[in-house]
């Protein structure tokens, strides 16, 4: 039992350093690739990671974002990579390999695609006497905002990629 948990431990920690390249902002978007910015924060317990995927039932999503607060790190905020063009899923799940939630979205080729601001808090809510956490998901258009604290973090950057919004609207219906 301890393995599996040292084994999930390492999984998640991997996880959340995965998108911490950084992309090369002074010249053209690869072919074939689009650039993400979303803003993402996860102060919920329930949630472990969020990612973009292509399928919801996933235990090793192929390009997680960091989020939350992971060894006393904060890694909450405004997020900038380079990912394949596509149709992804942007889920989050728990340490379980089933999305607890997705959304749709797609990422277009040469351009910044622009997915909101994903946030995932809980409250403890009592039912039959009972404690139980209850999942709060929000996923709001901040562009204004976002794009100044991006712009803030870059400041040599040109800022001539187009910029679409790409903010799904509703959640996905994960089969059960």
């Amino acid at each position: 039992m301890k393995i599996i948990a040292i084994l999930l431990l390492a999984t998640v920690i991997s996880s959340c350093s995965s998108m911490s390249k950084n992309i090369s902002l002074d010249g053209a978007i690869p072919e074939g690739k689009g650039i993400v910015m979303m803003n993402a924060s996860c102060e919920s317990k329930l949630v472990v990671i969020f990612a973009l995927s292509t399928k919801t039932t996933t235990l090793f999503p192929e390009h997680n974002i960091r989020c939350g607060k992971v060894m006393g790190m904060d890694f909450t905020g405004v997020k900038f990579f380079d990912i394949e063009a596509g149709k992804y899923f942007l889920i989050g799940q728990y340490s379980g390999a089933k999305a607890v939630f997705a959304y749709e979205v797609e990422i277009l080729p040469g351009k910044v695609n622009y997915l909101g601001s994903l946030e995932a808090s809980d409250d403890l809510v009592t039912i039959k006497n009972r404690l139980y956490h209850k999942l709060n998901l929000s996923l709001t258009d901040n562009y204004e905002v976002d794009l100044k604290k991006v712009q803030e973090e870059y400041p040599e950057y040109p800022w001539n990629y187009e910029i679409v919004k790409a903010v799904p609207v509703e959640q996905y219906q994960i089969p059960k």
